[in-house]
């Protein structure tokens, strides 16, 4: 449970659910899911039982070298008819573990008739059979298969232990990859650890097309600078959250006559936009950041940052 940072309270639930058999993890990309999922899996297969895995039994070393015969993943978007049959196997006994497993990965795309099929078995769950479940959100799935499953909600961490996490595992050297991840990984380490180790490659490309694009009002090049394939909803909110805490940064030199020496040359130069127009990017970038959260048109959302950016102020 130590690699589990946080989330107290599925540590408590885990504990008092000890014999529920059908588990639904819910949360973002990067809050740990996977994290979630080897840790139960193995505290159940673990020759040395306990809420913790020992992680050097037989049953924790195939589980971590990939080679458990007894983890069934299936692909939740399967046609039903092969849908009912991967399932129609956790009738049968596990092969070399105590216990069985099938992983159902990204549920909210698992159609109507998947679910419905799927219920059968977790209404009727066997003694030697678990089932968990992986989704973003429990909203996507059908009533009745929630009620049938111990959720599970992955929950941001304080920013202390992010930053403990990183620092103990990546030095405190590179104190603006630091500082950046822990202030926009929202709360999960996931997400920190992505946004620390590709901060540079990942950041810096984008957002240097974009300060190009918005010096020389070139609209295409700003288009293409926040255009995000439609299911990469959670890459354009960090994209965002980038721009945000750079615009910042050139609104406060320019409103409040800070030091501009942090800034890129291209960012000085987007000061000459002036205090009114960069405000008014600042604020579109805001209302993006709140308006995604309830329209998804991820398009929609990048038109609008580029006719604000454009508009004389």
């Amino acid at each position: 449970m130590k690699k589990l940072i946080g989330n107290e309270h599925i540590k408590k639930i885990l504990q008092t659910k000890s014999g529920s058999r059908s588990f639904l993890i819910e949360g973002c990309t990067g809050s740990g899911r996977h994290t979630l999922l080897d840790i139960l899996i193995m505290s159940r297969i673990c020759e040395v039982k306990g809420l913790s895995p020992c992680g050097a039994c037989g049953a924790c070393r195939r589980y971590e070298s990939g080679n458990c015969v007894d983890i069934v993943y299936v692909d939740a978007t399967l046609p039903v008819s092969e849908f009912r049959k991967v399932l129609s196997s956790a009738a049968e006994y596990p092969k070399k573990e105590r216990y069985k497993f099938y992983v159902l990965d990204n549920c909210d795309d698992m159609k109507v008739q998947n679910q419905n099929a799927l219920l059968k078995n977790l209404e009727e769950p066997l003694d030697f059979v678990y089932f968990v479940l992986i989704c973003v959100t429990k909203e996507s799935l059908l009533k009745t298969v929630v009620s049938r499953c111990t959720v599970l909600s992955m929950k941001p961490i304080q920013d202390n232990e992010i930053k403990k996490y990183l620092t103990d595992k990546y030095g405190a050297e590179n104190t603006e990859a630091l500082a950046y991840a822990v202030a926009n990984c929202g709360g999960f380490l996931g997400k920190a650890k992505n946004l620390y180790e590709n901060h540079r490659e990942y950041s810096d490309k984008r957002y240097s097309e974009f300060v190009e694009a918005l010096i020389s009002e070139n609209t295409a090049g700003m288009f293409r600078a926040v255009s995000f394939d439609g299911k990469k909803r959670e890459d354009f909110n960090e994209f965002v959250n980038i721009l945000l805490s750079r615009i910042k940064n050139i609104l406060i030199c320019v409103g409040y006559g800070k030091d501009d020496s942090g800034l890129s040359p291209e960012e000085k130069e987007v000061m000459s936009l002036g205090e009114k127009r960069i405000k008014n990017i600042y604020n579109a970038l805001v209302k993006t950041k709140q308006g995604i959260k309830y329209n998804v048109n991820i398009p929609l959302w990048s038109v609008y940052i580029v006719k604000e950016c454009l508009k004389k102020i």
